[in-house]
């Protein structure tokens, strides 16, 4: 049996495997392998559901990992357990804690901001870290609540503009550049 959310991603991404693999950066042979192999790799069934707009979720790709094992459709059911990227050689070990902690705080701030940008305003702490292919134990150490880590991406000109545009549109122009603020740090911090 195959999946279907991956079909319904191809669809949601033009029609074609081809039109998901252009908006993933890689070829549409790996789209095919996912299918064959009926698995989506963890960090790009995060990159998909932002990509989609939530049209597809990273559940339905990959329900043997974010759902729960009582939930997981007849069609995974035989399928183990993949265990979560690990982070870059480095990251946990003794030498270099603090460049390691920095590298691996400024991974998950960039994948942080790249969920934004797509329009998914308060990602998770754990889907960062995916994405960032970081520890999500890291990614909870490095920021002690998730507000913080929202706040710090959004401090970043293009994601600013990226919210701004998606919940302002057009309006935007006739805003201040206070108000603006404001509506992004009510949209990250959950009030919007």
């Amino acid at each position: 049996m195959t999946n279907p959310a991956l079909h319904k991603a191809c669809a949601a991404a033009g029609g074609k495997c081809e039109d998901l693999a252009r908006l993933l950066g890689i070829t549409p042979s790996a789209i095919s392998q996912w299918m064959k192999k009926q698995r989506v790799p963890l960090r790009r069934a995060v990159q998909i559901e932002a990509l989609t707009g939530g049209q597809v979720t990273k559940e339905e790709l990959r329900p043997d990992v974010f759902l729960d094992p009582g939930r997981v459709p007849a069609w995974r059911s035989g399928v183990a357990l993949e265990c979560f990227p690990q982070p870059e050689p480095g990251l946990g070990g003794r030498e270099g804690v603090g460049a390691s902690r920095s590298a691996a705080r400024a991974a998950i701030v960039s994948a942080c901001r790249q969920l934004m940008q797509t329009g998914q305003f308060r990602p998770s702490v754990r889907d960062c870290c995916i994405l960032a292919g970081c520890s999500i134990y890291m990614g909870s150490g490095l920021f002690k609540t998730i507000e913080v880590l929202h706040l710090e991406a959004a401090d970043d000109p293009a994601t600013r503009d990226a919210i701004v545009e998606r919940v302002a549109g057009d309006e935007r122009a006739a805003l201040a550049v206070e108000t603006l603020n404001r509506i992004v740090r009510a949209v990250v911090m959950g009030a919007g």
